[in-house]
């Protein structure tokens, strides 16, 4: 399908790949199934600590949030979370739960949000 789709496109045009959906899906989908980076940045609980669900951290507890277990193990994120499916983040945005979970470039100094294409 991504074949098809860039039948007609000039590969120097950026604007005009950014346009080709299922490109774009393929692309959010192999950065969902293989992010990046397995974990963002951590942070430090604060002097009261931290409960999350019921589990209080202590304070002063280093954390972190591993992207990889939030984008395929998180059932409150995606949809068949282990499935390469290319169509959620264009056609079936019924797949992603939410949006905030998908983060593949959330560190370093070129800091970036990608988000859904729906």
């Amino acid at each position: 399908m991504v074949r098809s789709e860039l039948h007609g496109i000039d590969p120097t045009d950026t604007d005009a790949i950014f346009t080709i959906l299922h490109l774009q899906g393929v692309i959010n989908e192999a950065l969902c199934l293989i992010p990046s980076a397995t974990t963002g940045d951590s942070r430090i609980t604060r002097p009261n600590g931290l409960l999350i669900n019921g589990t209080f951290i202590t304070p002063f507890t280093k954390v972190a949030a591993p992207k990889y277990v939030i984008m395929r193990t998180v059932k409150s994120s995606f949809l068949f979370p282990n499935d390469f499916i290319s169509e959620r983040w264009y056609s079936r945005p019924e797949l992603i739960l939410d949006e905030h979970a998908f983060r593949p470039f959330d560190f370093g100094t070129c800091f970036c949000h990608t988000g859904s294409f729906t």
